[in-house]
């Protein structure tokens, strides 16, 4: 026994649980940043494919957008027309979408609106 009562026993046991309740904590806290950042990821990817859906209408579908304008379009309307498989985990039907041509390139950029 110490001068303050406890035995060196009962330190030994109070410092493991502390231990043991400071590594569970450190756990959870660490896993709910990894779902914020998972999530995040997701729905970048989720963009992505809308995206590429997007380039693939543009080469098939060249001639209906304007070179000198800014062009729309909605992800229903790649959905209507089989780009884009839109399903409970991926609805973008109304995710407006952002079509300019750019000259220096000779290419067209798409631009994903956030609303």
């Amino acid at each position: 026994m110490n001068n303050k009562g406890y035995a060196i026993k009962e330190l030994i046991i109070l410092l493991a649980i502390i231990a043991i309740g400071f590594g569970v904590a450190i756990t959870r806290v660490s896993f709910a940043y990894q779902n914020i950042n998972n999530e995040n990821n997701f729905l970048e990817e989720e963009k992505n494919t809308l995206k590429v859906a997007t380039e693939a209408y543009i080469k098939t579908h060249e001639k209906e957008f304007k070179k000198d304008a800014d062009n729309y379009l909605y992800g229903k309307e790649l959905a209507d027309k089989g780009y884009l498989i839109l399903t409970d985990d991926f609805d973008f039907k109304d995710t407006k979408i952002k079509i300019t041509y750019d000259n220096s390139l000779k290419k067209y950029n798409v631009l994903i609106l956030d609303e």
